[in-house]
């Protein structure tokens, strides 16, 4: 009995060897698709590396999988015909998601990860991710050809691995991968000690890349460049790990005898030249009576670190640590302080990102959604149900902060029989359709038309305030979490997340401060940083220097601005100068390109401006 067993057991491994070595081959590619955006200019070294590392990663990869999991239940799975069709699918899971991961990076420059996950789990609505009824065909079209495939295979592999002992090219083919994944590795190893980026900076362009680091030994033996590491280290994005001392010193705020009160509107991925009489005439219009920014910037291009910098003042590097400890800003904690009454209506959820556990952790009984299937039904609810409360539940005898976060934009979204003004526009988003040689007009329209109708939503709020009276005495903000992107720049980037471009991080910014009514234009660089210092100092009375708790100023202050600002996602931030974007990745790396993301080859660090930079996303952590 143990030799027919031991027999099938070792033809089933065999089998299980070269269908994971061909599956590996099959991801390498698919992985092709990771190039697309990539421009190595003209440098050899990059090039070879890359080549080499995929022979590498892949052939590792491969034969993990097989020693790992596809051989031992070789001996676990009597039954070979079982043993094969679970294998094909299990691979075939794979293969479907690093498909997946090829469009995440091809539009976001990062790969499926944990963040993606928590995400893609907690949209049990599907709030974040919306896809149309097309996206879902061509994706189950994919996944059956991709399975079919892999069965079809399976089955001619058992067929060839029967009727024959062994592959003549075997023993090459392992000598030759062997070779080129101990060359690869310490060839990081000396790059990865010498911070030479010509290798770093592609270290991690493949997804469930590991390559080899060993700095001290390098070190110990002359052979890395302490200097060089030492910056690039510098560099390296917080981990939010550190001790948190947040605020540095007392806010000193002397409250006002007649508050202000305040209402934030946040219109989720509103890029900055869609303020604009045909696309938002309502706010455009309001805009004629306030204070026009218009060199405003998110301090990001997500959702999660704009919203953050917009309340904190701070940079997206201190969003783990104040979540971790679950630190509100001192904007909220001050309004509260001053008994102002909350009134938080957002689209999306305030849980996903965690919201509820960092900019309105304090807020009791917190709103975390509104109801409705889709973004628009969503965001006219939370209209509704603002006017409500703003006229039945609200404590007249109270200051209130209202904050309005609405999602149509981000969602393309609108309701079937709205009159679109932008034509033509597409019926259906289909994300897999967006190549760099793809018609943007249609999809850009869909997205001024869900601009538009944000708008008329605003419209009633503020109809609203004026008709009550209440401009005489509230500040309002209008502004955007972020832009958004439809390859303006012609380079393969669609949405946001992806850059840190102009068209994904500057937004508008339309103030209307009673005490300053009348059209005034500001043209000097603002962003998010600053609404945070600007309501405490001239709503809230608090004469502490802004440095103490954020990275920003007063809006309406000139003195002391940097030319330059600091924008960070979620494992990247970025440099913004007149010129140029800098871009630093998690592992301290840095490209540099031009105000259109084209890369400038020959583009050197601005190293004091970078030590500010890093200063700041550090000055409120104590080692």
């Amino acid at each position: 009995m143990a030799t027919p067993y031991l027999k099938n057991s070792l033809l089933r491994g065999r089998w299980a060897l070269w269908f994971a070595l061909a599956n590996a081959l099959l991801s390498a590619l698919i992985s092709l698709r990771f190039l697309a955006p990539i421009d190595f200019n003209g440098n050899v070294v990059s090039v070879t590396y890359v080549a080499s590392y995929w022979v590498a990663h892949f052939s590792v990869l491969g034969m993990g999988a097989w020693l790992v999991g596809l051989l031992p239940l070789a001996f676990l799975l009597p039954q070979s015909a079982l043993y094969r069709s679970l294998m094909a699918v299990l691979l075939f899971l794979v293969q479907f998601v690093l498909l997946i991961d090829t469009f995440v990076f091809l539009h976001y420059r990062f790969h499926f990860n944990r963040f993606i996950l928590d995400l893609i789990i907690n949209d049990t609505e599907g709030q974040i991710f919306t896809f149309s009824t097309n996206v879902w065909l061509l994706a189950g079209v994919f996944a059956l050809t991709l399975l079919a495939v892999e069965l079809a295979f399976s089955q001619w592999l058992w067929k060839r691995i029967r009727s024959r002992q062994k592959f003549a090219f075997s023993r090459s083919l392992f000598i030759f991968c062997l070779m080129v994944t101990l060359t690869v590795h310490v060839g990081h190893v000396w790059a990865d000690a010498n911070a030479y980026q010509a290798v770093t900076n592609y270290s991690k362009l493949l997804p469930l890349s590991h390559p080899t680091t060993a700095y001290k030994m390098m070190k110990k033996y002359g052979f890395a460049d302490p200097e060089a590491y030492a910056q690039r280290d510098s560099m390296k994005v917080e981990n939010g790990t550190n001790t948190l001392k947040y605020p540095n010193a007392p806010l000193l705020c002397q409250p006002e005898d007649r508050p202000l009160n305040v209402v934030l509107i946040v219109i989720d991925s509103w890029r900055a030249d869609t303020l604009a009489a045909d696309v938002t005439p309502h706010i455009f219009d309001f805009a004629g009576g306030g204070s026009h920014f218009q060199k405003h910037f998110s301090g990001s291009n997500s959702t999660r670190a704009g919203i953050f910098s917009l309340f904190y003042g701070l940079p997206g590097h201190y969003w783990l640590a104040m979540k971790d400890s679950q630190t509100p800003p001192v904007l909220v904690t001050e309004l509260l302080k001053q008994r102002y009454q909350f009134g938080v209506f957002a689209s999306a959820r305030l849980d996903n990102p965690r919201f509820n556990q960092t900019v309105f952790k304090p807020i009791s009984d917190l709103r975390l959604n509104s109801p409705g299937k889709k973004t628009w039904e969503r965001d006219a609810n939370l209209t509704r149900d603002w006017l409500q409360w703003f006229t039945n539940e609200r404590d007249p005898n109270r200051p209130f902060f209202g904050f309005l976060f609405y999602d149509s934009p981000h969602g393309f979204s609108f309701p079937p029989d709205y009159s679109k003004p932008f034509e033509p526009s597409w019926e259906q988003v289909n994300q897999m359709l967006l190549t760099d040689d793809f018609d943007a007009t249609p999809f850009f329209n869909r997205y001024k038309n869900a601009v538009h109708y944000t708008d008329s939503l605003v419209a009633q709020v503020l109809k609203q305030l004026k008709e009550t009276g209440h401009l005489d005495d509230t500040v309002i903000l209008i502004t955007g979490d972020h832009g958004e992107e439809f390859n303006d720049n012609k380079q393969g980037f669609w949405g946001h997340n992806g850059n840190f471009s102009p068209v994904q991080v500057q937004v508008p910014m339309v103030v209307y401060w009673p005490e300053r009514a009348g059209l005034q234009t500001y043209d000097h660089l603002t962003s998010h940083y600053d609404v945070a210092p600007t309501l405490l100092q001239d709503v809230l009375g608090c004469s502490a220097d802004p440095v103490g708790y954020s990275v920003g100023s007063n809006l309406y202050s000139e003195q002391g601005r940097h030319n330059w600002l600091l924008v960070a996602s979620y494992s990247r931030y970025a440099i913004l100068e007149n010129e140029r974007i800098t871009e630093v990745d998690a592992l301290g790396n840095f490209s540099v390109y031009d105000q259109t993301y084209s890369p400038l080859p020959e583009g050197t660090l601005n190293h004091e401006v970078m030590l500010k930079a890093v200063q700041d996303t550090t000055r409120f952590f104590h080692k």
